[in-house]
């Protein structure tokens, strides 16, 4: 049965029938609190979801991404307003100190992930999704660029781990365009790393991870979504693709050395009223809180020495959810060229074809 999820500026289609434990009754009740967190404008005393970035090295630079640009300009580098200059991993006892709280609170999702980082390179995170899979959290997921799977049996400690959901980005099934956005990136490797955790997962008879591949739609790569779809889920046998919007994220495009040009048509809207604030905390490499996943904006303190639920509940938070209400993303400090508010006027994708294709 196949399963298509709109997201806000992404669209996900699944292909493989969920496993039964997305019909338990605690993961219904977290995805029912999510839903009704932003829907209800019930933000609750702890966040729903926690994204915790591991670590902000990374091994490759991509085209669309905050870190590469800041990295062609030094001065923007180290201003440390859109990317924090210091290159850090999350340390484990801090983590566990986080989750130890999360899960006594009700916490639903922690999404391991990197702060424009890649999160395989932090050394101990199948230790992390061990231990909050542990602590019985309803969804622990993680992303990666799948570069480095091959490398110390990576691929298979994360398998053993068993996250939720895995998520590997890789914007294309052309070798060429592929390697034009993510430079740096092997695409024989990166493909070969996707279908060999793929094959693993299939010979150890697990459920679990929920394999998803993604691809940030632009002008460079709109002609091979259907071709995408073909290559990781018809022949590799991947469960799920995922179709993201490209949102020019603060405004940065201007700064590139080559502009990204977006693959549909939109604008901003001044009303638009983000969800963050209701459902999600992130957890930075440095230790430091913030309010959004995108950014340096709202930081709201220290996990070493004031809880998240102190944070959650503070008047700073409180303050950003009263002025989104009044004055939207576009009228709010620090959120004001987020790119979000991006609404497009066309389908970015026809699930239709896809579903419909085959790779013959």
């Amino acid at each position: 049965m196949v399963q298509v999820i709109e997201h806000e500026h992404q669209k996900e289609i699944i292909f493989n029938e969920l496993a039964a434990y997305h019909k338990n009754p605690q993961y219904l009740a977290y995805r029912k609190r999510w839903d009704e967190a932003f829907k209800e404008r019930d933000y609750g005393s702890f966040p729903v979801n926690l994204d915790v970035s591991v670590t902000n090295h990374c091994n490759i630079s991509c085209q669309m991404c905050t870190r590469t640009i800041a990295r062609q300009d030094m001065d923007l580098w180290d201003s440390g307003k859109f990317f924090d200059p210091k290159l850090e991993y999350l340390d484990f006892e801090l983590y566990k100190k986080v989750i130890n709280e999360g899960a006594e609170k009700n916490l639903g999702a922690v999404h391991l992930t990197g702060h424009d980082g890649e999160p395989t390179m932090h050394p101990r995170l199948p230790d992390m999704i061990e231990y909050a899979k542990g602590l019985g959290i309803p969804d622990v997921y993680t992303h990666s660029n799948a570069t480095l799977l091959h490398k110390k049996k990576l691929g298979e400690r994360i398998l053993q781990a068993q996250p939720h959901r895995i998520v590997f980005s890789v914007d294309s099934p052309v070798k060429e365009t592929y390697e034009k956005i993510r430079v740096g990136a092997d695409y024989d490797r990166v493909v070969g790393n996707i279908r060999n955790f793929v094959e693993r997962k299939r010979e150890l008879g697990l459920i679990f991870p929920l394999v998803k591949v993604q691809m940030v739609v632009m002008k460079d790569n709109e002609s091979e979504v259907t071709r995408f779809k073909q290559l990781f889920v018809d022949d590799i046998g991947v469960d799920a693709v995922g179709y993201s919007e490209y949102l020019d994220y603060q405004e940065l495009n201007d700064k590139r050395e080559h502009r990204i040009d977006a693959a549909i048509q939109g604008g901003m809207t001044d009303d638009y009223v983000c969800d963050y604030p209701y459902r999600r905390l992130r957890l930075d490499q440095s230790g430091l809180v913030y309010a959004c996943l995108v950014g340096m904006a709202h930081k709201l303190g220290d996990a070493r020495t004031t809880s998240l639920e102190q944070m959650w509940k503070g008047e700073y938070m409180q303050f950003l959810r009263n002025s989104h209400m009044r004055f939207g993303a576009s009228g709010t400090g620090g959120c004001e060229d987020c790119g979000r508010q991006f609404r497009r006027e066309q389908e970015l994708i026809s699930e239709d074809d896809l579903i419909c294709s085959s790779g013959e």
